[in-house]
């Protein structure tokens, strides 16, 4: 090798070994920038306001559900429960690890597979941001259950929405009212001792039991015998009044009929606390709709959400597409302030 060649190859060495702390910084750089782009603004504002902050991580990895729309019903329940858990437990070890080296408090959910954490601060946030797994993290917010309307008695022993609906032309020419199904709501709670939905609610022989409530403790609200309770809203117990159109019970003793199904049982979950909806309630709510008491055997075959807010966020989609897979029906009110009766 002659010397020009050996001075070419020095040269280009050096070169080399100049870029690599360059190249090294501007990939450091990269993935600084890659790992902000995870933290929504309206989060980087608070920890700038106050902080900290509680905030939401959301994962990339969301469990694959498909094989459970060919599965019966018990089959279902449990391959969703557990598929969810598997996917959660596996990609959010590293994030649970990396907060409790930093001394904070969080809640796993496994529907939408996400983790709540409590008064966390942005270097945290930056942290588990670096982390491949985690898809976005975001500010926690409260939705809200729509203004209610103090109605006018009923004109008649069958409720208005009975009639207009031809509910109790349905009795009649399929004998079904309900039976064998259960409801849930997730609302303001429910006054399990009103005279129309005490006959129906699930565990009336055990009120307490988790299988059929659920108060996530956002506000403490127990009812008798620490069963279901309802918390007003503008005067109004919302969640009694939702439960009472799906199941109240038909006795004739009662002066009124104006259960959709009132053969039907219920449970309950407390989401909206006297007509708020925090964030850690509806997620709550949302995994406990699966499995309630910790068992999908549990869950209802139908759901209600009387609440909302903002429009066009996909934030709960992935509850919806969980609860489907598990074969609960999702139902939420739509367009339910107006603009005319």
């Amino acid at each position: 090798m002659t010397w020009r060649k050996v001075l070419v190859y020095a040269v280009a060495v050096l070169l080399l070994l100049c870029l690599l702390p360059s190249l090294s910084i501007a990939q450091k750089d990269a993935g600084q920038t890659e790992a902000a782009a995870k933290i929504e603004t309206e989060l980087l504002d608070k920890f700038a306001a106050e902080g900290t902050a509680d905030f939401i991580v959301r994962f990339a990895q969301q469990a694959d559900l498909s094989p459970a729309y060919q599965m019966d019903w018990n089959a279902r329940g449990e391959f969703v429960y557990n598929t969810l858990k598997a996917t959660a437990e596996r990609s959010q070890a590293h994030a649970k690890a990396l907060l409790e080296a930093n001394g904070l408090k969080y809640q796993t959910f496994i529907v939408g597979n996400e983790l709540y954490v409590w008064a966390g601060n942005q270097a945290t946030a930056n942290a588990l941001a670096a982390l491949p797994e985690v898809a976005f993290i975001r500010a926690t917010r409260v939705y809200q259950v729509d203004p209610p309307v103090r109605p006018a008695a009923p004109e008649a022993t069958f409720d208005w929405g009975i009639l207009d609906t031809q509910a109790d032309q349905f009795w009649a020419a399929f004998g079904a009212q309900g039976d064998g199904i259960v409801v849930a709501n997730i609302d303001t709670g429910v006054d399990y001792t009103h005279v129309a939905l005490q006959p129906n609610y699930k565990c009336a022989a055990n009120p307490s039991d988790p299988a059929c409530w659920l108060d996530p403790g956002t506000q403490d609200c127990t009812g008798p015998g620490g069963g279901p309770c309802d918390t007003p809203y503008a005067g109004i117990y919302h969640g009694t009044h939702t439960m009472g159109t799906m199941a109240a019970d038909n006795d004739p003793a009662l002066q009124y009929t104006v259960g959709m199904a009132p053969n039907a049982q219920w449970i309950a979950c407390l989401g909206c606390p006297y007509g708020s909806c925090p964030d850690y309630d509806l997620n709550t709510c949302a995994d406990w709709i699966v499995a309630p008491g910790g068992n999908p055997a549990n869950r209802p075959h139908v759901v209600n959400n009387s609440w909302g807010g903002g429009g066009c966020n996909p934030w709960y989609q992935a509850k919806v597409q969980a609860w489907r897979a598990a074969g609960v029906f999702p139902a939420f009110s739509a367009g339910n302030s107006g603009p005319s009766c």
